[in-house]
């Protein structure tokens, strides 16, 4: 249950910093930042469940956790100094932290797939402070 919960957070943090960074990059003129910022596959991804949901959310209400990223790895340079909690390998190693956690987030939950490992949960643990502690916020600063 902890690593349901502070995944759901982490996914709440990823959602609204890199949302807020593709902003700042990209502008909000003509919705600039979703163009330029999101690869078209998530974009095509997205609208398609959008309109499945007759515009019941934003667009980028669908994104899930590992179009984090793919949206992080498309403007590496951009993204690297929040999303890169090492400096060992490249790009691929240094976001491999999302893939595992998206991992994770499939067993925490379906409850089919229930428990997540202590080996996960610790893991869960781990990046939720680094994220917490490194992700901060505009309202939040």
């Amino acid at each position: 249950k902890e690593a349901r919960t502070n995944l759901e957070d982490i996914q709440r943090r990823l959602f609204k910093l890199t949302i807020s960074l593709l902003k700042e990059k990209y502008g909000v003129d003509g919705d600039k930042w979703w163009w330029e910022g999101v690869p078209l596959k998530i974009r095509e991804d997205c609208l398609k469940r959008q309109n499945e949901d007759q515009g019941a959310k934003e667009k980028e209400q669908y994104l899930d956790l590992i179009d984090y990223h793919a949206i992080a790895s498309h403007d590496w340079d951009y993204f690297k100094d929040y999303f890169s909690f090492s400096k060992d390998g490249g790009k691929k190693q240094q976001l491999d932290w999302i893939v595992k956690l998206n991992k994770i987030r499939q067993t925490t939950h379906h409850p089919e797939k229930w428990p997540a490992t202590k080996d996960q949960v610790a893991f869960v643990r781990e990046y939720y402070s680094k994220i917490m502690e490194r992700f901060t916020l505009p309202e939040e600063k």
